[in-house]
């Protein structure tokens, strides 16, 4: 998944002027653009909240499932 970057960040554009080209300069306009403040904060908590209900193999052993119901979860 791609990071969110604040659009704050986005407006310094911290990357070597030899490394822009005409497509970063288009992602970069296109996700100034195109989203809000507020719906980057919303989406990085969700994202954020989500990464904390997952659960990893190690986990699953802690808590006494047998290695093949872990080898058929999805993770």
């Amino acid at each position: 998944m791609m990071f969110l970057i604040s659009q704050d960040y986005l407006k310094v554009c911290p990357v070597e002027s030899d490394l822009q080209d005409d497509d970063w300069n288009f992602i970069v306009c296109e996700f100034a653009l195109n989203y809000s403040i507020d719906s980057i904060r919303w989406s990085y908590n969700k994202h954020k909240e989500e990464s904390k209900k997952k659960v990893d193999a190690d986990k699953l052993r802690e808590l006494g499932y047998s290695e093949d119901v872990i080898a058929r979860s999805k993770l």
